[in-house]
């Protein structure tokens, strides 16, 4: 690769979406594609970027103890990770390319259209980072380790499995392997003529990967409350370009809506027709009901958080510190 392929603008939203395929595509554990995928936004906690929160107050590589550690430096450029990156062949005629931002250089990965080369190159990058905060093994091991795991991992997924997700559980459960659960709700609030949205997504380790609270007017009835919460959702997750997804809610009358293969003929109809038809642009999705305590993160907290926002609130891999003691709840849930 001696062209380096540039980022794809906003004039080019059709090589957007085709990065971000490319990315969900890796045949690598879902731990990994979120590392890319926060890598790509330069989402990860670098000295840079916690510097720019005000939480450090210098910003200075300590593998190399010279250059400013962003993301790329991290993962890319910094010399003490170059021997790492030596050992792919496929790397080393661009080892030395200066790359802007780290999603530049995954684009120019992909740009090889080499499967193995980019899903080494997810584990290496992983490895690296993973590295950097634990620091449990040599770097000159990564690479060994990485040729090792990639097979391990490939040898150990089953063929993709056609059940049907569960309909009425009556706790929170993770999607199927490759899935993300998006759970979304809402919450009225009479007394200031508004709503509350919340939507809260989690990956197959039930792992919180993104979560949203937003303030709305008051709709005339409960059913085109829950319609909005779904239909946020489902435009949540296009904006996270995730592309395998399960929405779930706790109101049956929706559920029963969008399970439909007729349009819609209620006064919500147009909500939930928008709901399935930008859901319809994924790779692949389901809808699904749970009984309202298994969806009590969505429900009980992001929605009634909204209350007290006046403009819509996304976290990243994190959550509201009011929210979090709901999700180790679920997670302690799944352990018995």
């Amino acid at each position: 690769m001696e062209t380096v392929v540039s980022v794809p603008g906003p004039s080019n939203p059709n090589a957007h979406s085709q990065f971000w395929r490319q990315l969900w595509s890796l045949k690598v554990p879902n731990k990994i594609r979120h590392f890319l995928w926060r890598a790509s936004n330069d989402s990860q906690p670098t000295k840079r970027n916690l510097q720019k929160r005000n939480i450090l107050l210098e910003s200075t590589c300590e593998r190399c103890g010279d250059n400013t550690e962003d993301t790329i430096h991290a993962l890319w450029g910094c010399p003490m990770v170059k021997g790492t990156w030596w050992e792919l062949e496929q790397c080393r005629a661009f080892l030395w390319e200066k790359f802007k931002c780290f999603r530049d250089l995954l684009q120019g990965v992909f740009a090889q259209n080499n499967s193995r080369m980019a899903e080494l190159f997810a584990y290496i990058g992983w490895s690296i980072w993973h590295n950097r905060n634990a620091r449990k093994f040599g770097m000159e091991l990564i690479y060994t380790d990485a040729v090792q795991r990639l097979p391990e991992f490939h040898s150990a997924q089953d063929p993709p499995l056609t059940q049907e997700v569960a309909t009425y559980p009556t706790h929170w459960l993770p999607p199927p392997p490759g899935f993300y659960k998006i759970n979304y709700d809402g919450a009225t609030f009479q007394d200031v003529a508004a709503a509350g949205l919340g939507v809260v997504a989690g990956d197959s380790d039930s792992r919180v990967i993104a979560a949203l609270s937003e303030r709305i007017s008051l709709p005339p009835t409960v059913e085109a409350l829950e319609a909005l919460a779904c239909r946020k959702a489902v435009a949540f997750v296009t904006d996270l370009d995730i592309q395998d997804a399960v929405f779930e809610g706790d109101s049956e009358t929706i559920y029963k809506h969008l399970s439909s293969d007729q349009p819609s003929m209620a006064a919500i109809g147009h909500l939930v027709d928008e709901a399935r038809k930008l859901a319809a642009t994924l790779r692949s999705y389901q809808f699904s009901h749970v009984k309202r305590n298994g969806n009590i993160v969505a429900a009980d907290k992001l929605a009634k958080l909204a209350k007290t926002l006046y403009e819509p609130t996304i976290w990243v891999e994190d959550i509201h510190r009011d929210v979090a003691t709901l999700v180790v709840s679920d997670r302690s849930f799944l352990s018995y």
